[in-house]
C-alpha cells in the first residue's frame, strides 16, 4: 500500500502526489471516511483503478487531472460511500468485456456517509456499454460531467441532482448554457470546449517535509528511511 504525507483528517488530509497513492485512495474502504487531497496533475501510466470495493474515501482533487487510467470492472466501485469532488479523471477499460456501465452498483444509504459527487468530470476514452442504461447510482450529485471521448466523436452528459439524473448535451457541450447551475468559480466555461476544472491551491503550510540523501561509503544508495519527531507534524 502507498504511504502518504498527512494524517487523513479534514484538517490534515493525506496528500496524493503519485499514481500509486491515487489508486489506493480510490479503493479505501476504511470507516469512518479518510480525507485525501490531490496536489498535482497525475499521469497514471495505464494503471488500473477501482474494482470491487465499498469506497469510503473523501477525495478532493483540487481541480487537477488524473489521466491515462484504466477501470478494473464495468463499474468504478462496488459501492460508493465516500465523496469525490473537484477532479477530472480520464480513463479507458482494462478489458474490452468490461466497458463502463455505471459509476457504482449502489451508494450508501446511511447518513454517516457523504455519498457525494461534486464538480467532477469523468472522461472515458473507450465506448460505453450502453449510454441509455449508464447509471451513476449516487443520490447526491452536483455539477458532474460524464463524456465518452472517441476518435469517432464525443458524447456528453450533464448530471446534477437526483440519482441517475442525466441530460444529453452532446450537441451543445461546448456552450456554458448547456450546464445550468455550473459554478464558474470552479469551472472554466470559456474557450469553446467542454468545461474544465480550474486548479486550486491547497494550504500545505502545516506539513513538514524531510529532505536528504542516503550514502554508503560516500556513494548514493537507496535505503528505507523513517523520520521520527516528538513535535507536531
Amino acid at each position: 500500500m502507498a504511504t502518504y504525507i498527512g494524517s487523513g483528517t479534514a484538517e490534515s488530509p493525506y496528500l496524493i502526489q503519485t499514481p500509486e497513492q491515487f489508486r489506493d485512495a480510490f479503493k479505501d474502504q476504511g470507516t469512518p471516511g479518510t480525507y485525501y487531497e490531490v496536489t498535482n496533475d497525475i499521469d497514471m501510466g495505464g494503471m488500473v483503478i477501482g474494482g470491487y470495493y465499498q469506497v469510503r474515501a473523501r477525495i478532493d482533487g483540487k481541480g487537477h487531472v488524473i489521466s491515462n487510467a484504466k477501470h478494473e470492472q464495468n463499474y468504478l466501485c462496488q459501492r460508493w460511500w465516500g465523496s469525490l469532488k473537484n477532479i477530472h479523471i480520464i480513463m479507458g477499460y482494462y478489458l474490452e468485456s468490461r466497458k463502463i456501465r455505471y459509476f457504482a452498483q449502489s451508494d450508501g444509504s446511511s447518513s454517516q456517509y457523504d455519498t457525494l459527487i461534486e464538480n467532477v468530470r469523468l472522461e472515458f476514452t473507450d465506448a460505453f456499454y450502453d449510454w441509455n442504461t449508464f447509471r451513476i447510482n449516487v443520490n447526491d450529485m452536483v455539477n458532474l460531467i460524464v463524456n465518452e471521448n472517441l476518435d469517432s466523436g464525443r458524447r456528453t452528459y450533464w448530471c446534477t441532482g437526483a440519482q441517475n439524473s442525466k441530460v444529453d448535451v452532446s450537441a451543445t457541450d461546448t456552450q456554458a448554457s448547456s450546464y445550468p447551475g455550473i459554478d464558474t468559480a470552479i469551472w472554466n466555461t470559456t474557450g469553446g470546449a467542454v468545461p474544465v476544472l480550474i486548479p486550486q491551491t491547497g494550504d500545505y503550510s502545516g506539513y513538514t517535509h524531510v529532505m536528504g540523501k542516503t550514502l554508503v561509503d560516500g556513494v548514493a544508495r537507496s535505503r528505507q528511511v523513517r523520520a521520527v519527531s516528538a513535535d507536531k507534524h
